[in-house]
């Protein structure tokens, strides 16, 4: 059963609704059923996607595991480092 549900979609980006309760991507306490390890099932594009593709492939920016929301990710380098450059400058309105 899926996790998240995919709002929009195109060439550069994956917008999901993640649940509360679910975490974004592995850590110390969250070893498997990451949101991320879903959406590399079914987009294995982002695996090498962000500054840091090995814990966080194509995840701009946070959303913690007890906080429902939109989630964006990136499924190249390029949109990766124009959305960080977004949220960076706050010019993405919450």
């Amino acid at each position: 059963m899926s996790h998240y549900s995919i709002i929009f979609e195109n060439k550069d980006v994956i917008v999901v609704n993640k649940p509360a309760g679910i975490s974004v991507h592995p850590d110390k306490n969250h070893q498997s059923g990451t949101l991320i390890q879903e959406i590399l099932k079914t987009h294995p594009e982002i695996k090498n996607v962000g500054d840091e593709p090995k814990i966080r492939p194509g995840v701009v920016h946070r959303l913690d595991k007890d906080t429902s929301g939109v989630l964006i990710i990136a499924k190249n380098q390029p949109a990766f480092e124009y959305l960080k450059k977004q949220f960076q400058e706050r010019k993405v309105k919450k």
